[in-house]
């Protein structure tokens, strides 16, 4: 069963990590694809501002752990049953480099849904990067 398990979500994080690479490497070849880069730079008002690195890295570990079940659901709509739930099958083995082949075969619309979901990781990394130098910044303006 733990077998199983790994593999299907071994499954699905390299979908996902193919997914995003794939729309990565398209916003490089049209500068019109914003979608994900976007999300980087968004100020989110849902985050608030910490006093510390330690309660920034407990809000943003409670944050993606949240959405970590919404993303998943999203694969798994996205790339239907054929590719999430099928155990014995080692997608990175034997899909490898289709991957750019099958996902603009996809649902545009579900592909979307996840692209808003990646969005959302984008969002909390950029945030918690640039929270991240702010507290740095304060403490060395402290300490001086």
């Amino acid at each position: 069963m733990k077998a199983k398990a790994t593999q299907l979500v071994t499954n699905r994080h390299f979908l996902y990590e193919d997914f995003i690479s794939y729309n990565l490497i398209d916003f490089y070849k049209n500068s019109t694809t914003r979608t994900l880069t976007e999300f980087l730079v968004q100020n989110s008002k849902d985050f608030p501002s910490f006093s510390s690195n330690e309660d920034l890295m407990k809000f943003v570990g409670k944050e993606a752990s949240v959405h970590a079940f919404q993303i998943n659901q999203s694969i798994i709509d996205t790339f239907g049953e054929k590719y999430t739930m099928k155990p014995e099958y080692d997608l990175e083995k034997e899909l490898g480099t289709k991957m750019k082949e099958i996902i603009p075969t996809l649902n545009s619309e579900k592909r979307n849904l996840l692209l808003k979901e990646a969005g959302r990781d984008f969002s909390l990394t950029g945030f918690a990067t640039r929270e991240m130098l702010h507290l740095i910044l304060q403490n060395l303006n402290h300490k001086n």
